[in-house]
């Protein structure tokens, strides 16, 4: 049970709508693959957690990996049901240090369950590969992991849009990381932004982080700021999470994307609304 006093009370008015969302790429449409991507998120109710909490994760399941997208799922409910369960058990506000620790057990746990998951069935690691982005927001504090490509992105108070994690593309080009690598754990990205409070967060693949981030001109990327504007002042439109839903997919499906990519395509919208 935890301390009715150890969250601040403007928590408690803390709620999140919702837009998430996977599809197939018009590449592998072609090939007969499946999608290999995988959106997963949990929020209220989660007994025994702050009641701003939300948990929410992104994988991108490896094209030449042959059972990429149950690692992608796997990877995705491992690391969201770690941190859960983390969140559920403590008895006291959640700081910036148990956050990362946290992340950090979150990674472990996706890696684990693949492994057991290739063992069991005589398979490899390797052809579960997968990358992961798992963020988590709770008394305040917004932290994301993060093995491989994609990114986090979140908007603040002020209505800035900071990148939070960084793609990883790897040593060469078209190269990136995976959770079921011997070191994802050392590897991984952790960051945990205590003062940010998140108003807005989005998650996303490689699939569509080049139509969402700027690279011109810069050694780094940064967030696209009137995609994200937009895509924001939509979700807070929307009457329900089935209608964003529909509305995600259709845009993630649309000519206008397509047409930039062929990959396999996962976004998640996450923006805090007053109860």
């Amino acid at each position: 049970m935890r301390n009715p006093e150890s969250t601040g009370a403007h928590h408690d008015e803390m709620r999140w709508k919702i837009a998430s969302a996977s599809v197939v790429g018009t590449g592998h449409l072609r090939t007969g693959q499946p999608c290999q991507d995988s959106t997963q998120f949990r929020y209220l109710p989660l007994p025994g957690a702050p009641s701003d909490t939300l948990i929410a994760a992104v994988a991108d399941g490896a094209g030449s990996a042959p059972h990429s997208d149950q690692g992608s799922r796997l990877a995705a409910s491992a690391s969201i049901s770690a941190i859960a369960g983390s969140l559920s058990r403590r008895a006291t506000a959640v700081d910036a240090e148990c956050l990362r620790e946290m992340l950090t057990a979150a990674i472990d746990a996706a890696h684990h369950a693949i492994n057991d998951l290739a063992e069991a069935n005589g398979h490899r690691p390797r052809d579960y590969h997968t990358t992961l982005l798992v963020a988590v927001h709770a008394d305040g504090l917004l932290g994301a992991a993060q093995i491989g490509d994609g990114a986090v992105v979140a908007a603040g108070a002020d209505g800035g849009y900071d990148l939070i994690t960084h793609p990883d593309r790897g040593e060469y080009a078209n190269e990136t990381s995976f959770v079921t690598e011997r070191r994802s754990v050392d590897n991984a990205q952790i960051t945990v932004v205590p003062d940010l409070r998140a108003q807005c967060v989005a998650m996303f693949s490689d699939g569509i982080q080049n139509l969402v981030l700027d690279y011109r001109d810069r050694t780094e990327p940064v967030p696209h700021a009137p995609f994200f504007r937009g895509v924001f002042t939509w979700l807070e439109q929307q009457p329900d999470e089935l209608s964003a839903y529909i509305g995600l997919r259709r845009f993630l499906k649309s000519p206008r994307v397509n047409a930039r990519t062929d990959d396999d395509l996962s976004l998640i919208l996450a923006r805090r609304i007053e109860a």
